[in-house]
């Protein structure tokens, strides 16, 4: 079986006999969004709004979440933009998985990310991608109110939870986007004969590496 690497640790390859978890190229809006770039039916895309939310209790290391979590929406970035980078910029909170980045590509698409792994532990994990056109938008961020995309949340006067996402009979019911992303990656790349399958390799991870060091030096 082919195992799946970081992206840190797929920086540091050499060989290609590995998968790489860029694991926003298995979100279901980010597929959305690669359709509507496909089909033109919003025009030309012109900027992406990428955001990941979770409470304190999940938070990842320091290192993971600049180098995996990080590294994995700025893959995903690219994927949609379909151009080299021109640029990154990262504003921090001091001491905490906190971050906003601007992500320029050499065409003039901007990708924004808000990241914030700092939130109550009575929360529940949410990401969201917002891809705006130069003839509309697509994307799973709710315009208004509360958070509660297709039923993924819910909200009582007592506490905020995650309702279980039942995709399909390929995979198990996931709690949240988050874990329904990494459950769609990991099937897909455990499955040859996948229609869209996950190609091996370090892919960008390199590229994407240095990119992050160089905007926190």
């Amino acid at each position: 079986m082919i195992p799946i690497l970081s992206p840190s640790q797929a920086a540091s390859r050499t060989d290609g006999d590995f998968i790489t978890a860029f694991i926003w190229r298995k979100s279901p809006i980010l597929e959305r969004i690669q359709s509507a770039i496909k089909e033109n039916s919003c025009g030309q895309l012109r900027s992406l709004r990428f955001t990941w939310l979770r409470p304190a209790r999940a938070a990842v290391s320091e290192a993971e979440f600049l180098y995996d979590v990080l590294a994995a929406i700025i893959d995903g970035a690219q994927v949609l933009a379909d151009a080299p980078f021109a640029g990154l910029h990262i504003t921090r909170a001091a001491g905490q998985n906190n971050l906003f980045a601007l992500l320029g590509f050499t065409h003039g698409v901007v990708a924004e990310i808000e990241m914030n792994e700092c939130l109550p532990d009575t929360m529940s994990d949410m990401c969201t991608l917002r891809a705006n056109f130069t003839h509309g938008h697509v994307s799973n961020h709710p315009l208004v109110g509360h958070c509660n995309e297709e039923g993924m949340l819910l909200a009582t006067a007592d506490h905020l939870d995650a309702n279980l996402i039942a995709e399909s009979h390929l995979l198990e019911p996931a709690r949240g986007p988050i874990e329904q992303m990494q459950l769609r990656f990991n099937t897909a790349a455990r499955m040859t004969l996948d229609k869209d399958p996950v190609v091996q390799g370090p892919l960008n991870a390199r590229a994407i590496n240095s990119l992050i060091k160089g905007a926190l030096s």
